[in-house]
């Protein structure tokens, strides 16, 4: 045995007695690795395993933030409304695509994608951890995870037309596999930084590198995107879920003629066009109801220019009480003038039941301004209904091309990242069979679950950790819906305000390590928490209309800091909080903890907003961070340090029941 005296700044002289057959290897003197057993064969799994300087590891910890975090910006701001926009194209005649023999509709298969690997990563993580914690495989399936993700994302480059699903497939597989390299890389943060206050530096270091790395690469898409991508068009249709959705669109009422200067009645208008709530269902569902004497059009011009040789679809869902022919036009204003010309899909009988239709044109190359119109004929007098309305132009091959990209990006920073990492291995565990290493991986797990249930600082923090996710999650996924529908701010400065919040990200884990460095990070990451709450009050505050939209200027950089500090802090704290040996698993059930309350936030996000507004669903978020807030309010700064210094006896004694490996006694003079 050897003694080891030491002085934590605060605490007591501390002095551990370690068993050195136990800590230290006698052929590795940084401590990592397994002892080689009695009679065990030389060579195979029996070789040293590769040891590597500290300095070495946290570039290596710095690396793998560089090369995940470009990728979830790209695929949530990009690909996902691509693949949505596929599904689109692909719907049968209901307006619906099939998923595993189930019906949908297109606009819910992000909800339904991010649900599911939600799930996954809820169930999945802590038994990697486990898995990574009791086996010398740990680098490797750390490289195994990270090039999966590469390989995900580069699949993604296969999502065509009709194989939408194969992004769906993409989608999921990247960020499951990409959480699993998130916490088993978030495994080697309390080994390669020795105190709280080294820790927070270093996450704080790759998490900015991270932003610094997803706001060149974002700003260098959608710069590309605005340069090369001129297909996209500014016509808001969809389902009429705001008041302002039957607004955006005019009614051209008997024989009228069509023309880009005559402005035609609002459709709210009461005795032609309303919007409508849907009788009969749980929440609230809309339409838009038209009288129908005659013919009577439902138009919407196109603000932008020059739309010659583009691929345009009009889709629309409708039902009549009485049969009623209806036709889909584009009306076109050719550059050289003249009167508008008409493009016209066959007339169609439409009943009672709602039904799809859908008209593709190759427009002419002389078109300086475009027009899309719904209209109804017949001669009785007839109540029409509009489920939707929907214009799509054609899918931009760049998004693909983008996300294999970032897969590219992923599998080289990624392999720069696993080459500076040293391998960790427990006794023993280079001869155990695959089949004893996940025996004994559920077997830890479960001792995992139940020692941090009776521990009160352990479990508070990860309670906490499962409130404010849920909140701040889902108060940023629906932040740019709240942009676009509240604030009418299109989606090209929805993305520049979601980059400079990112940006204000970096600002905000240097700001709030600093201020853990003085006042404690504990009580850093709680005044994280109440600046979440004060950004949400300033946005149902000062947001209320399109013309506060400069208030973004407050709140923006406000939203970055408080985002940027919390991510840092978080996980900073819980790696000093992490016993020896358990790192891995232990980060699974951090992962868990994030993953666990998501689905309510976002449920009670959807509830509040049926009921009343955005604002108010946004509102309903600050519960959780206000819970949360209270949960780390109330872990002492003590508490949470003597977990770093491993100097808290009955915590020792309680996470060491029942493991034969550790034979360490920590003995100390703090009070406890």
């Amino acid at each position: 045995d050897w003694y080891e005296s030491r002085v934590i700044p605060g605490f007591a002289a501390e002095t551990r007695v370690v068993n050195m057959a136990a800590e230290l290897p006698p052929w590795n003197n940084n401590g990592y690795g397994e002892a080689k057993p009695a009679g065990a064969k030389t060579g195979g799994n029996n070789r040293l395993p590769k040891v590597v300087s500290k300095r070495n590891e946290r570039f290596g910890y710095v690396f793998m933030s560089i090369a995940r975090m470009p990728s979830t910006i790209v695929l949530i701001g990009y690909f996902l409304p691509y693949i949505t926009l596929l599904a689109r194209l692909a719907v049968g005649d209901d307006g619906r695509v099939g998923v595993l023999g189930v019906r949908l509709s297109p606009t819910s298969l992000p909800a339904i994608f991010t649900t599911t690997y939600s799930f996954l990563c809820m169930v999945a993580c802590p038994i990697v951890g486990a898995f990574a914690d009791c086996s010398h495989h740990r680098l490797r399936l750390l490289l195994s995870t990270t090039l999966g993700s590469s390989f995900f994302l580069i699949l993604s480059l296969l999502a065509q037309h009709e194989a939408w699903w194969l992004g769906g497939i993409a989608f999921i597989g990247t960020f499951l596999l990409s959480t699993f390299s998130d916490l088993l890389i978030n495994s080697y943060l309390p080994e390669i930084a020795a105190d709280p206050t080294e820790r927070s530096f270093v996450s704080a270091r790759a998490l900015q590198m991270g932003f610094v790395c997803q706001v060149l690469i974002a700003s260098l898409i959608y710069g590309s995107f605005e340069l090369f991508n001129n297909k996209s068009l500014s016509v808001m249709g969809g389902a009429f879920e705001l008041s302002r959705d039957g607004q955006r669109w005019a009614v051209r009422h008997d024989v009228a003629p069509f023309s880009f200067e005559t402005p035609y009645m609002n459709c709210e208008t009461p005795d032609i066009c309303r919007r409508s709530t849907i009788p009969g269902t749980l929440f609230s569902s809309y339409v838009l109801d038209v009288n129908v004497v005659g013919e009577v059009g439902i138009s919407q011009i196109e603000s932008r220019k020059n739309l010659g040789n583009r691929w345009v679809r009009l889709n629309t869902v409708v039902s009549a009480s009485e049969v009623t022919a209806v036709s889909l036009r584009f009306w076109i204003k050719p550059s050289s003038g003249g009167a508008p010309q008409e493009l016209r899909s066959p007339i169609i009988q439409v009943g009672g039941t709602p039904r799809l239709l859908s008209f593709t044109q190759t427009l002419p190359a002389d078109v300086e301004q475009l027009a899309y119109e719904v209209v109804f004929e017949n001669e009785k007098k007839t109540e029409c209904q509009i489920d939707k309305i929907e214009v799509m132009a054609e899918p931009f091959i760049g998004v693909p091309i983008a996300v294999f990209f970032c897969g590219v990006w992923y599998a080289l920073w990624a392999c720069a990242s696993v080459k500076n990492l040293g391998t960790r291995a427990p006794q023993g565990s280079a001869n155990a069979s695959f089949a004893h290493l996940i025996s004994k991986s559920f077997l830890d797990l479960g001792r995992t679950i139940r020692t941090t249930a009776r521990d009160s600082v352990q479990a508070r923090f990860l309670v906490a950790i499962a409130f404010y996710s849920a909140g701040a999650g889902s108060t940023i996924t629906m932040a740019s819906t709240f942009f676009t529908d509240q604030l009418l701010i299109d989606e090209g400065t929805v993305g520049l305000i979601i980059l400079s919040s990112i940006a204000c990200g970096i600002l905000g884990a240097f700001v709030y390590t600093r201020v853990g460095s003085m006042i404690g990070y504990s009580r850093a990451l709680a005044l994280s928490y109440f600046h979440w709450i004060i950004t949400v009050l300033l946005t149902f505050t000062l947001l209320t209309s399109p013309s506060s939209a400069p208030w973004l200027i407050l709140i923006v950089p406000t939203l970055g800091l408080c985002f940027g500090g919390s991510l840092a802090l978080a996980r900073a704290i819980y790696a000093s909080m992490i016993k020896e040996g358990r790192e891995a698993e232990m980060f699974g059930l951090f992962n868990f903890a994030q993953f666990s309350l998501g689905w309510i936030a976002t449920l009670v996000f959807f509830i509040t907003n049926e009921l009343s507004s955005l604002r108010h669903g946004l509102l309903s978020q600050s519960v959780f961070l206000f819970t949360a807030f209270c949960l780390q309010l109330s872990l002492k700064e003590s508490d949470v340090l003597q977990y770093g210094t491993g100097i808290r006896r009955q915590d020792e004694l309680v996470l060491d029941s029942g493991d034969q490996n550790r034979t360490s006694i920590v003995q100390s003079s703090i009070p406890i």
